[in-house]
């Protein structure tokens, strides 16, 4: 299935920067300031569901403050077949 173009009502899906065995990343914006993010995909249909359980561990990480190099979980949900999850656009990957 197609990933969805727009999540939540508030970010736009955009370009693809990463994929693994978890799932797809993808570079969005928040719709109304245009505030880049990133966005993680993962199918419903997945044997490894991981998503939720990174949001969990992202929420535990910011209580009640959240470290320098911890991405800020905005969003945690599902659009049609995929997981989603937004958050803050670091820098470089591990990969760069």
């Amino acid at each position: 299935p197609k990933p969805p173009r727009k999540i939540g009502g508030t970010y736009n899906v955009e370009k693809q920067i990463g994929a693994g065995c978890f799932g797809d990343v993808w570079v969005g914006k928040v719709a109304a300031t245009q505030q880049p993010v990133a966005v993680k995909l993962e199918n419903i249909g997945s044997q490894a569901q991981q998503l939720e359980h990174e949001a969990n561990v992202l929420r535990l990480l910011a209580d009640p403050n959240r470290p320098q190099g911890v991405a800020e979980l905005l969003h945690f949900g599902q659009e049609g077949r995929y997981r989603c999850m937004v958050m803050e656009l670091l820098g470089k990957s591990l990969e760069d």
